[in-house]
């Protein structure tokens, strides 16, 4: 997991605490979601530039990072 991985997936948590994974996709989409793959709806609160750069962060897709 990269820092900026990291930095983001509690980022999102500090608005959806229940958020433990993400999941990048082959074009570097990416997937935040409880331990029941339920995802939160993202608001304005979170800073999507913090989560793209997470993406760019990751060397290959697919990915998975779990907290």
């Amino acid at each position: 997991m990269t820092t900026l991985v990291y930095e983001a997936l509690y980022h999102v948590r500090t608005f959806h605490p229940q958020v433990t994974h993400v999941f990048y996709n082959s074009r570097a989409d990416w997937y935040y979601c409880d331990d029941n793959f339920n995802g939160p709806v993202l608001d304005d609160r979170v800073d999507v530039g913090l989560l793209e750069d997470a993406a760019d962060s990751v060397a290959g897709f697919p990915a998975a990072f779990a907290i």
